[in-house]
């Protein structure tokens, strides 16, 4: 791990650092990196809730899924919480909830009849939170 102080932030934070040579493989470069910090996608468990770089790996080979709505909650800068993205992602079977930050990745898989209706209910408690704080 890379160790510094985030001046933007005015935190300490950490990165990891990978060396290495690419072998011939067929997954693009992002995906290797990513497979060796979880260990791979085959040994990640089907649950409901992922962090951090297994939450990334999941979405990113989570297919087909749609983007539906995206929102940025932006704090002042004299705070230290960072800004916040959330998606939803409909994948037809589910609804998929990623909030991310630059310090933090947290993914929910919400099995769901009709997705469409379950993410116009998340994106009205979603508003109603961002319009409150």
């Amino acid at each position: 791990m890379l160790y510094f102080f985030n001046t933007k932030y005015h935190c300490h934070d950490r990165l990891p650092v990978f060396i290495g040579s690419k072998q011939a493989d067929t997954l693009p470069t992002a995906e290797v990196i990513r497979s060796l910090w979880t260990g791979g996608l085959d040994e990640i468990p089907e649950q409901d809730v992922y962090e951090d770089i297994e939450a990334e790996s999941v979405l990113a080979a989570t297919e087909p899924k749609e983007l539906c709505h995206s929102f940025l909650r932006e704090f002042p800068e004299w705070d230290e919480v960072p800004d916040v993205t959330t998606e939803l992602w409909n994948t037809g079977s589910h609804v998929l909830i990623y909030k991310h930050s630059h310090d933090d990745s947290k993914l929910v898989r919400l099995p769901a009849e009709d997705p469409g209706h379950v993410i116009e209910l998340l994106k009205e408690i979603l508003d109603d939170d961002r319009e409150e704080s």
